[in-house]
């Protein structure tokens, strides 16, 4: 049985009122010793402050929750373009939003999925990039029946549905529009496993910080790889480390080094590329080929072959899927895909004739 408030209070010898005040951080209400008794006592008997689903079952809030990657979303593309999508199919499904945004409370002791069962909603969409992200919150949300989608991974616990975008696609159709313009030796450029320090992001994410896409991207482009007789397709993929996202002279120079012809990385990567060559006074796509991932203003701007999806599909899709099980489909049937489409401008030619 789950132990109750009043357990709580009789277990460090206080009133359920203090027991209260400590369960919303209000320190000022009583003395130190009280208020870490109190705390002993709630991890003591694994007290849980919420009532169960079956309990909550006949209340609809019209409220979704969503759980962003970063303490303040308009920092991020991904948190903020998604929120935009979000919050337009939201409205149109007569849906509110609230965005979580608090740290840990001390009495939750390193439980992170307690944050989720107050049951302030009807369920929650995460915007979770990193792989193996909120894995025991998850779990939980799932053995409480409380609905959930997860965006931008697929690495999710069986009964919760994610939303996606088409990273074999994308894969694919930048190989294949290198490819039929005489390509065969093509390096995919990943970024950095996070481009964020922990003090940015929301606090207890659980799960290591690579982005699920780029893994998955990586993955697909080695077998394209092989397909293309590549007995070693790992030495095609340049992990860049640096966490501001900026490209080194090595880091360009080993591209010319490989004697690759065409390169598949994101815009800020491929921006960065157009200026070292021009800087060498080489052309894009004459010295090098460069398909983007992204399909940004500025890429758009300067001329770059793009791929690209519309992160606020991803959060119009997540509200979708959410709905959809909320309904009662199975979390499998509610998992999406968001396409993606291949923008052609001037930025990949035929390969140099002395590299063919």
């Amino acid at each position: 049985m789950r132990a109750t408030i009043r357990q709580v209070a009789a277990h460090a010898n206080v009133s359920p009122m203090t027991v209260s005040h400590v369960l919303n951080g209000r320190k000022s209400a009583m003395g130190a010793q009280t208020y870490e008794r109190v705390l002993e006592a709630v991890r003591e008997l694994n007290y849980v402050p919420v009532r169960t689903a079956a309990q909550n079952r006949h209340v609809e809030t019209n409220t979704l929750a969503l759980v962003p990657y970063y303490r303040n979303p308009s920092r991020s593309i991904v948190d903020s373009a998604t929120f935009e999508g979000l919050c337009d199919s939201a409205s149109q499904h007569g849906y509110d939003l609230f965005i979580m945004l608090r740290g840990e409370a001390e009495w939750m002791a390193n439980r992170e999925e307690l944050r989720f069962l107050d049951r302030r909603s009807d369920g929650f969409i995460f915007i979770s990039p990193g792989i193996g992200e909120w894995q025991t919150a998850l779990q939980t949300l799932i053995e409480h029946k409380i609905p959930a989608v997860v965006c931008y991974r697929r690495d999710v616990p069986a009964g919760i549905p994610w939303v996606d975008p088409d990273n074999m696609g994308i894969i694919d159709m930048a190989v294949n529009h290198l490819v039929k313009q005489g390509h065969s030796r093509i390096v995919y450029m990943s970024g950095p496993s996070s481009a964020a320090s922990d003090s940015e992001l929301l606090p207890n994410l659980s799960g290591i910080r690579a982005n699920y896409d780029n893994v998955a991207r990586i993955g697909y482009f080695k077998e394209r790889m092989q397909e293309m007789g590549h007995a070693e397709p790992e030495q095609f993929v340049q992990h860049i480390s640096s966490v501001d996202w900026k490209l080194t002279e090595e880091d360009i120079q080993r591209i010319f080094d490989m004697g690759v012809t065409g390169v598949i990385c994101g815009d800020l990567f491929a921006l960065q590329l157009c200026d070292a060559i021009e800087a060498k006074g080489g052309t894009v796509p004459e010295t090098l080929s460069i398909v983007s991932i992204d399909n940004g203003v500025e890429a758009a701007h300067r001329g770059l072959t793009g791929i690209g999806f519309g992160f606020d599909e991803v959060g119009r899709a997540a509200v979708q899927a959410w709905i959809k099980f909320y309904g009662g489909a199975e979390a499998a049937d509610c998992c999406k895909i968001v396409p993606a489409q291949l923008v052609e401008r001037n930025s990949v030619g035929a390969p140099r004739a002395t590299d063919r």
